[in-house]
């Protein structure tokens, strides 16, 4: 099963006066550098801050891939980051969402360098990309005060997510009555724990992160039972979880077929919602 994002077709010219920083690095492992794309709007702020993440079935893709989202959001005030990690098969789980946990930490430990308020930083992915940062929301706190690396003292926590069509519920066989199986360049020959331990259905918990859930209906790639397990599960958690569904949509294909939908209008209320404040909406 492919996991490839959609086309997005909202992309427009950035803000004249928002500045580019391209390819700073955030991480190195096993000489791998890992960088990103920092799209950073005027002023001295403190701005808010959202982590972009690409899909592509864990093993295809490229943060420029993430671009017309953040040309999007720095005309809304949000300093966004838009993310490369390792990619399957020449990296296997979990070095993903390691990646993109350490992204999150990096961030807040250059807020200042950035502009931007370390308590006020979301996530938004698509497809795998959706799986990676739904993750992000209700995996446990990282930080570790005592070490001596000022980026691993940051909070590897956010503040929102908005999860794009992505898997929750990964296994090496199909599970419920629609397709929950990844690509096996992911895990290889990895034991049943290992899937379970990357599906982030498992991991809700009363103190998670505000979701929003978007999803096409007749998305044939990953179903949308997959956010309806989400936020069915958030919403006994008792956490905040917003599920909007496209009648017809396909894996992404809204983006082009209806770019300023209700779904987008969702977003960017969800958004300003959770990571601005009242004064700024």
């Amino acid at each position: 099963m492919l996991f490839l994002p959609g086309l997005f077709l909202l992309a427009q010219a950035p803000a004249p006066a928002a500045r580019l920083e391209q390819d700073v690095l955030y991480r190195t492992v096993d000489a791998v550098e890992l960088r990103l794309d920092a799209l950073l709007p005027p002023g001295d702020g403190p701005h808010p801050a959202l982590l972009l993440v690409h899909g592509g079935a864990w093993m295809h893709g490229n943060k420029r891939d993430m671009r017309a989202f953040a040309e999007l959001f720095v005309q809304q005030g949000y300093a966004c980051f838009s993310v490369q990690y390792r990619l399957a098969p020449a990296h296997r789980w979990p070095g993903q969402i390691e990646d993109c946990l350490a992204a999150v930490q990096f961030v807040r430990s250059e807020a200042q360098r950035f502009h931007v308020d370390p308590t006020r930083l979301g996530a938004l992915g698509l497809s795998a990309g959706g799986h990676l940062v739904a993750l992000l929301g209700v995996l446990d706190e990282r930080a570790d005060p005592a070490s001596p690396d000022s980026v691993r003292r940051q909070s590897s926590r956010v503040q929102c997510v908005v999860d794009y069509f992505g898997p929750v519920l990964l296994a090496r066989t199909k599970e419920h009555d629609f397709d929950t199986q990844p690509p096996p360049e992911l895990f290889g020959d990895a034991p049943d724990s290992e899937y379970a331990a990357a599906s982030p259905l498992n991991f809700v918990t009363r103190d998670d992160t505000p979701f929003l859930l978007v999803h096409g209906d007749a998305d044939d790639t990953v179903p949308v039972g997959h956010s309806h397990l989400m936020d069915e599960k958030l919403r006994e958690a008792g956490v905040a979880c917003e599920l909007v569904v496209i009648p017809g949509g396909g894996h992404g294909d809204f983006f082009r077929k209806d770019p300023r939908g209700e779904y987008w209008k969702r977003t960017e209320a969800f958004l300003a919602a959770r990571l601005k404040p009242a004064t700024a909406r």
